[in-house]
């Protein structure tokens, strides 16, 4: 698949983005790409975040705070 078919129908996220969502700095986005924790694409200096992956991601997180206030 060309770089270009797959920006036109993925839609991807730049780790500010993520970081507006989630309200939290771009470096905790960045934390958490190096950690694995959030899947992302790196070409260059140019990270990008499938927006699939980022709801995948957000689901997991909410999931853990839920967890954590239960018990």
């Amino acid at each position: 698949m060309s770089t270009t078919a797959l920006t036109s129908t993925t839609t991807m996220l730049k780790p500010d983005d993520v970081a507006e969502r989630m309200g939290v700095s771009k470096r905790t986005v960045l934390r958490w790409i190096e950690r694995g924790d959030l899947a992302a694409y790196r070409v260059g200096s140019v990270t990008r975040i499938e927006l699939a992956e980022f709801e995948r991601f957000l689901a997991r997180h909410r999931a853990a705070v839920e967890l954590n206030k239960h018990g």
